[in-house]
């Protein structure tokens, strides 16, 4: 036990406190930073969260009408135990056998098992944050519509605490065979896509999975069955997450002796859940671990052709692009935090999609925005602020800097200006934004049938907003980059330069939309005309600080 404390403290230190330095006088300064940082990422999410316990405050007055309120817990919690699955999947294979710590823990006297644990202590931690986004506000929802007694309080943070637990673990238990004896340990290229697709896959099957529960819950026997009795549909819904059910009752029935056996339950859950991940990281891990320090290379035999092909001589530019690709297509960790809107967009429309009765229901809607100049403004409104969001929270170009990490170096020395250099990243960041905005407003127009102006607007204020976020936030981090990380992990979600950038870009964005909506009365092509003004010489201006103040930053980086 002494063991896996130590190794998870060391973890903590290392990937937490990038600012620190030898003088004490610095890291005192670091510490008040940190704090402001925290503080502003607070404030910044505030709103977020405040939409998240209003929409949920009013799915628990729909549920109460139907004496199911109690489903709304099953919702949040599977909700954020897909979310983390997905994402471990990726921290897993990262934090496990490609950190750069691995080469030096193996020779230690340390067991597998206490590697693996602390290891798993430090992602836990991690996913702590996304835990809390959503199920704070579904307990505040709880506590002011339901006056609950003392012990919910006390199902509610163990709850709270051991959600997290199942997702991670089950995405390790899924990844160790895989890495131990498929050979894609050596594969890092193989293993992100196989790993994507797995947990694509994941996604895909378990929101079809709810619509097709959705659908046997709609039949008269099942709707008499439900409303009859009190939270019964609980019981109707299954998941891959065996924790959901046993901490829904936790917390609903945490009045009653039902709602103890169920702590209970999840107890024995977690245990038997810890129990498999240690045998595995006994039998499985020290092999895969070990192997993921070799690489493997194929020989082929080319042409002549083929050679002179390969040896052609590339744009500067165009070849920098590639290689930023290639990096993020390479990294899953960076693949699935920098391009999560892209992949995730599709998936979680699939619902959507899947339910017949939305597009009739839009209908209506849809016939009122295309009568209504007023509506159709309003509309364009809606689309700036979905995109100023959307945009705002991807990492792709806040961490475009941070992700050389120790290449920063050839960085310096390659025969290329930075200004091109920066303008890479910039693209590749501006592309993977642009298609995710593409995507939803795709989506958009498919439900709504907006007409070919308001379209093309929608279109050019969701590129330009785009264009100016990534500028933003690839100039917050050349100006501070985080250069020292061991894991992939540490580079995009314990860097801070983009919680700063989606700051400066929020505020920024919702400055520029304030004259319209003093010309809300002006007509739809004035607040057109007018937005697009705004965005195109704000990101004029940010283009301009980039290309010189961010140029002379880069350049001194050392």
């Amino acid at each position: 036990m002494h063991n896996i404390l130590l190794l998870t403290k060391v973890f903590l230190k290392t990937g937490g406190n990038s600012f620190a330095s030898d003088s004490n006088k610095k890291k005192k300064s670091a510490k008040i930073g940190n704090g402001l940082m925290y503080l502003l990422i607070c404030i910044c999410f505030l709103p977020l969260i405040g939409l998240i316990f209003t929409l949920l405050n009013n799915v628990y007055g729909s549920f109460k009408a139907l004496n199911q309120e109690g489903y709304l817990m099953t919702f949040v919690l599977s909700s954020v135990s897909m979310v983390i699955f997905i994402f471990s999947m990726f921290s897993i294979a990262s934090i496990l056998f490609f950190s750069k710590d691995i080469e030096y823990l193996l020779p230690m006297p340390f067991k597998a098992r206490e590697i693996t644990i602390a290891k798993f202590l430090y992602i836990l931690f991690g996913e702590y944050l996304i835990s809390a986004f959503i199920l704070i506000p579904a307990y505040a929802v709880w506590i002011i519509n339901s006056n609950p007694g003392v012990m919910f309080y006390v199902a509610a943070v163990i709850v709270f605490l051991v959600t997290p637990i199942v997702p991670i673990l089950l995405s390790a238990i899924i990844i160790m065979p895989i890495m131990r004896f498929s050979g894609l340990v050596k594969h890092k290229d193989a293993f992100t896509i196989v790993g994507s697709f797995i947990g694509i896959g994941f996604g895909v099957g378990i929101n079809i999975f709810t619509q097709s529960v959705g659908k046997n819950a709609n039949s008269p026997e099942a709707l008499q069955n439900i409303l009859q009795s009190k939270n019964e549909l609980i019981n109707s819904i299954a998941t891959i997450f065996v924790n959901v059910k046993s901490s829904t009752k936790a917390i609903v029935l945490s009045g009653s002796s039902e709602g103890i056996i169920n702590l209970l339950i999840l107890f024995v859950i977690i245990v038997a859940a810890l129990g498999i991940y240690m045998v595995l990281s006994d039998t499985l891990y020290l092999k895969g671990a070990m192997s993921s320090s070799g690489s493997v290379s194929k020989k082929k035999k080319i042409s002549s052709e083929q050679f002179e092909k390969s040896t052609d001589t590339n744009s500067p530019l165009i070849a920098l692009v590639k290689r930023e690709i290639k990096i993020i297509l390479r990294t899953p960790v960076y693949l699935m935090n920098c391009g999560s809107t892209v992949l995730l967009v599709p998936i979680c429309c699939i619902p959507v999609f899947l339910s017949g009765n939305l597009f009739s229901q839009l209908g209506g809607l849809a016939s009122t925005i295309a009568s209504s100049e007023s509506a159709q403004i309003i509309t364009l409104m809606i689309i700036y602020a979905i995109s100023a969001f959307t945009v705002a929270v991807a990492p792709a170009s806040g961490t475009a800097i941070t992700r050389e990490g120790s290449s920063i170096y050839v960085s310096k020395y390659i025969p290329v200006d930075y200004k091109k250099q920066l303008d890479a990243k910039l693209i590749v960041s501006f592309s993977i934004s642009a298609i995710s905005l593409i995507l939803i407003l795709a989506i958009v127009e498919i439900l709504l049938k907006l007409n070919a102006i308001l379209f093309i607007a929608s279109l050019l204020i969701t590129l330009l907003i785009s264009s100016f976020a990534s500028i933003v936030a690839l100039l917050i981090d050349v100006m501070k980059p985080k250069l020292s990380w061991n894991t992939e992990e540490q580079a995009v979600k314990q860097n801070f330069n983009p919680f700063f950038a989606f700051a400066i870009s929020a505020v920024i964005l919702a400055l520029g939309i304030l004259p319209t909506i003093l010309l809300i009365d002006k007509g739809l092509w004035i607040n057109i005309l007018v937005i697009l003004a705004i965005l195109a010489a704000i990101n004029v201006a940010a283009y301009y600080v980039l290309s010189n103040y961010g140029v002379k930053r880069f350049a001194s980086i050392e």
